[in-house]
């Protein structure tokens, strides 16, 4: 098995991961000599369960991204539509029904990730500039 390796963001929340990527540019997770979506291995290590037909979102739009509060299950239907900014500039709730126009905030990416669900409250330094 490979390390787990991740630097935290603390302005969003994000995990970021540091170790190999495969040809997409998603973080790989090797697991006993086989590569494994280190997002996917997040998930299980939580104990989500991701059923057959659905997909894995990253709320926060950074592939790099293995934190499970920025990872969510939906159906192939959701995941491409969430691909719009213009769609998900509609979503006012976190999975967890945070109210994202108080909690939510915008990632360089244009994903939006919840301050609560992240515990990305008051992080060191001054918030960064966006384009």
């Amino acid at each position: 098995m490979s390390q787990w390796r991740t630097e935290r963001d603390q302005f969003f929340g994000c995990e970021l991961w540091v170790g190999s990527v495969n040809n997409a540019g998603y973080p790989t997770y090797w697991d006993a000599g086989r590569p494994r979506q280190a997002y996917f291995v997040a998930l299980e290590r939580a104990g989500v369960v991701i059923p057959d037909g659905h997909e894995v979102d990253h709320t926060c739009r950074r592939r790099l991204c293995v934190a499970v509060a920025h990872l969510e299950v939906v159906t192939r239907n959701v995941n491409q539509r969430r691909k719009f900014w213009r769609h998900r500039s509609q979503i006012t709730t976190c999975a967890k029904a945070h109210d994202l126009t108080v909690h939510g905030r915008r990632t360089p990416e244009g994903g939006v990730v919840c301050r609560v669900c992240s515990n990305a409250w008051n992080p060191p330094g001054p918030e960064p500039e966006l384009e």
